[in-house]
């Protein structure tokens, strides 16, 4: 059985760097792909977000690298987790847990600081 997915698009904000109880370092972001096709002789854009979760060094690496609007590679596993929440109410999160990244974005894109944002009408989606 394989279990393998391979995407690239861009991150829809900022990663979000967090700790396990464990001490693990965990990071999460949502990542936009988008695909063209004619209907009725019209081109038509379909737009498919993903949610992304990196662990350990890797997710560490994102935190510092990615940015909202980043052009990036992803390639992963598919995991789908569910939980109940204090009330009782079931849910249920499809998410690309993250084995190999690379960073599709000209070097410079990388050197920003975390507080150098991409502006919202710049982000090409």
């Amino acid at each position: 059985m394989v279990n393998q997915i391979i995407l690239i698009g861009r991150l829809g904000g900022d990663p979000e760097l967090k700790y396990l109880p464990s001490g693990t370092s965990v990071t999460n972001f949502s990542l936009a792909t988008s695909e063209k096709y004619k209907k009725n002789g019209e081109m038509q854009e379909v737009t498919t977000w993903h949610r992304a979760a990196a662990y350990g060094r890797l997710a560490e690496v994102c935190s510092k690298y990615l940015r909202k609007g980043s052009l990036t590679f992803i390639q992963g596993k598919l995991r789908n987790n569910t939980w109940e929440d204090n009330e009782g109410k079931k849910h249920s999160d499809l998410r690309v847990i993250i084995e190999k990244i690379a960073f599709l974005d000209p070097k410079k894109v990388h050197e920003r600081s975390p507080d150098d944002s991409i502006p919202d009408d710049e982000v090409p989606f």
